[in-house]
């Protein structure tokens, strides 16, 4: 189960598509596994966000691993694991979607934004947490939590940007979240899908940088 967190950490981005072009989800997400990412996320926030799911499972090479965001609860959880994902990332920190994830062997990322809440999800058993939003606060606030929190594994979500992601990472972000769908709006919406995996490898180039 930990594996795909740990494929996560690896390269340090995941992937995440909000958008209502369901249409283009699937060379999209080819795109970004060109530049070398294998982990991405769905949220059900989309129309037919199953729907979606299932197709992607079904057509995308079987190294990628799908999983799904914005589950709110258990139900939503347990629809999307039926549907194909191999993780489950919530925007806050549901005791339920938790509970759900375990039941099935699926790794969840339950967000948080303050230590009671990181607390928390560490003591329902969660290994990766969501600070999100995180676009209001900066690396320093990231380091200074980080720092009672040793143990955990951060995933930072709102506001990356290639500026910025260095500071996140070096403030001890194991992952950063980008838009699948927006990591190079134009070219998503343009469909320069070559694009799409330039600006992904730069991203992950300077997470590799930030590494060092």
């Amino acid at each position: 189960m930990n594996n795909i967190i740990d494929l996560m950490c690896d390269v340090g981005v995941l992937p995440v598509f909000r958008t209502n072009e369901t249409q283009k989800l699937i060379p999209a997400s080819l795109a970004l596994f060109k530049a070398g990412v294998r982990v991405m996320e769905y949220t059900l926030t989309m129309p037919k966000a199953l729907a979606s799911i299932e197709h992607a499972v079904a057509e995308l090479p079987p190294e990628i691993i799908l999983g799904a965001g914005t589950a709110l609860d258990g139900e939503s959880a347990r629809l999307a694991i039926l549907a194909g994902a191999k993780f489950v990332v919530s925007p806050g920190l549901s005791p339920e979607v938790v509970e759900m994830c375990h039941r099935y062997g699926v790794p969840t990322v339950a967000g948080a934004s303050t230590p009671t809440e990181i607390m928390n999800a560490l003591k329902l058993g969660v290994r990766m947490i969501k600070i999100f939003p995180a676009n209001s606060l900066s690396p320093a606030h990231i380091f200074d939590l980080k720092a009672p929190f040793p143990q955990a594994q951060f995933m930072i979500a709102g506001g990356i940007t290639l500026e910025n992601v260095g500071a996140y990472i070096k403030a001890g972000a194991d992952v950063v979240t980008i838009g699948g769908h927006s990591v190079d709006a134009a070219a998503f919406a343009s469909g320069d899908y070559a694009g799409i995996t330039r600006t992904t490898k730069n991203f992950i180039s300077a997470i590799a940088q930030a590494r060092k």
